[in-house]
């Protein structure tokens, strides 16, 4: 039996917005596993790569009593920025990823059912260009707040705790709304990288509860799920960290080497899990959007009088 079709643009109350998203999730978790497989595991390997670099790097920091030279020390950076850097070309990939299975989902007759890469790719492509847009944006805007909130707190040095008081108080404030920046762009053609960011100002803004809370749970959900399956290379890398750089290699060669790959493999399978489970909040917050759209424009309403005007 065919499951009934999602709309996107539609007025929903909260336990329906999670309902949907979950249903999504359930209905198309063959392709989305899928072309998670192909695009973001192999990031995530590198990911691993320079995680595990950098824990090494720090494992040594704390076994070197200050004696770290200029080379030690340049390797642990690099391996930092290079983590950085892949967790968000990751985090990019798999947003991506989430809204155009999103879109196509809506505009194919078939749904997902049959969906190939060359079918996928020219709207992924689109959408990494169009989050990169929005990411360069993004932190124009803020290196500019916080070269601004510096100057202003290094001339007004008694009031820097009020300040920063209040920086805690406005951030979710502004932060909330323009959580829904990303599916605006994604989903509106016509719509320019600043006008993402005023539309969604407005949307999220007007429905402001409602977007805090699909945030909260369905990033509280993402948050447990992946904290239970990073458990093993956790518990891998403390034991490694407790044990001084060089005394297991020197007792036992063989045991090294397990341990290093049982790490790099389990940092895969974190790191990796960890993006399936982000997905669920890209999906919540979609719909999120589309609610938001519809009961604000009346978008889901005005789309049906075109298409009965079509017929």
């Amino acid at each position: 039996m065919e499951r009934k079709l999602i709309t996107l643009y539609k007025t929903r109350t909260f336990g329906q917005k999670m309902s949907d998203t979950f249903d999504f999730v359930t209905e198309n978790w063959k392709p989305l596993l899928k072309f998670s497989t192909y695009l973001l595991l192999p990031l995530t390997m590198v990911l691993a790569v320079c995680m595990t670099s950098m824990m090494d790097g720090y494992s040594l920091v704390l076994n070197s009593n200050g004696t770290l030279g200029n080379n030690e020390l340049s390797e642990v950076l690099i391996s930092y920025v290079g983590t950085l850097i892949m967790s968000v070309v990751c985090g990019l990939v798999g947003t991506a990823l989430v809204y155009a299975c999103m879109r196509l989902y809506g505009e194919r007759d078939e749904r997902l059912q049959g969906l190939t890469g060359a079918t996928l790719k020219p709207l992924l492509l689109s959408n990494l260009k169009r989050l990169l847009a929005l990411t360069g944006i993004g932190l124009a805007v803020s290196a500019v707040l916080i070269a601004v909130l510096f100057v202003l707190a290094s001339q007004l040095r008694t009031a820097s705790v009020m300040m920063m008081v209040l920086i805690f108080i406005i951030a979710p404030i502004v932060l909330v709304p323009l959580s829904l920046t990303a599916p605006v762009y994604l989903f509106e053609d016509e719509t320019s990288a600043l006008g993402a960011f005023a539309k969604a100002w407005r949307l999220g803004f007007a429905t402001w509860g409602g977007t805090l809370a699909v945030l909260f749970v369905l990033g509280m959900i993402a948050y447990l799920a992946s904290g239970a399956l990073s458990i093993p290379y956790i518990i891998v890398n403390v034991m490694k960290m407790m044990t001084k750089t060089g005394e297991l290699s020197a007792a036992n060669g063989d045991a090294g080497i397990f341990t290093s790959m049982l790490e790099y493999l389990l940092c895969v399978f974190t790191y990796f899990t960890s993006q399936l489970t982000m997905m669920l909040t890209y999906i919540g917050l979609g719909y999120q959007y589309g609610h938001a759209s519809d009961k604000i424009e009346g978008t889901g309403t005005n789309r049906e009088i075109e298409q009965f005007e079509t017929l």
